[in-house]
């Protein structure tokens, strides 16, 4: 589960609205719109069957892509080495990580079971934003989830999400450190490939 914490407001295809208020065209707003855009994938019959796999992860990916911060989570992720990274490699690694991220978390939408997502409330100040979820699983369990988001040029995106005390960008970046620590830009890029093609491969 905590692997596809990252998505989960844009990857559940059901959201419900808490009796908080929320801003118009907020940093709530916008994720629960998303959710309904998702919504309208996973409902479409045409979509559904296992030939039409890739169309609907394609989909999904032209609705999820646009609402995430991925420079701001790139510098989460690497922390102090980002800083040292030349121009190059963090287009190269923004490029590689983003790839492992939808054959990642796009793999989880295969395995969708009903879902669901409820607004709690939203926290604003200046251009930074929580919003607190809780996730229900098919079975009713609830867990809550809380979205860190960032605004860039008006509009607001995801950069982190926390569940438990746990931010998915501290869990990339205790095993990114951890190579690093020991290895080389070049090797974390050839791993951070390999992963991606491997989801890739299993889906052929």
């Amino acid at each position: 589960v905590i692997n596809c914490l990252f998505l989960v407001a844009v990857l559940v295809p059901s959201a419900t609205a808490a009796d908080a208020p929320m801003q118009d065209n907020g940093p709530a707003q916008m994720i629960l719109e998303t959710v309904n855009e998702c919504l309208a994938v996973f409902n479409d019959p045409q979509l559904q069957t296992s030939a039409m796999m890739l169309q609907r992860r394609q989909k999904l990916w032209d609705l999820i892509e646009p609402v995430f911060a991925y420079e701001e989570i790139d510098k989460r992720v690497l922390a102090r080495y980002w800083p040292d990274l030349t121009p190059q490699q963090r287009t190269e690694f923004q490029t590689g990580f983003t790839e492992f991220m939808k054959s990642s978390y796009l793999d989880k939408t295969d395995n969708y079971k009903g879902e669901n997502l409820e607004y709690v409330n939203e926290l604003v100040e200046g251009d930074r934003a929580k919003v607190q979820t809780n996730f229900i699983t098919a079975d009713g369990k609830k867990f809550p989830v809380g979205l860190s988001l960032i605004r860039e040029n008006n509009t607001w995106k995801i950069y982190d999400a926390e569940v438990f005390g746990i931010r998915v960008t501290g869990i990339y970046l205790v095993q990114f450190y951890d190579l690093l620590e020991r290895s080389t830009f070049e090797d974390l890029m050839q791993k951070i490939r390999g992963k991606t093609a491997a989801f890739t491969e299993a889906k052929k």
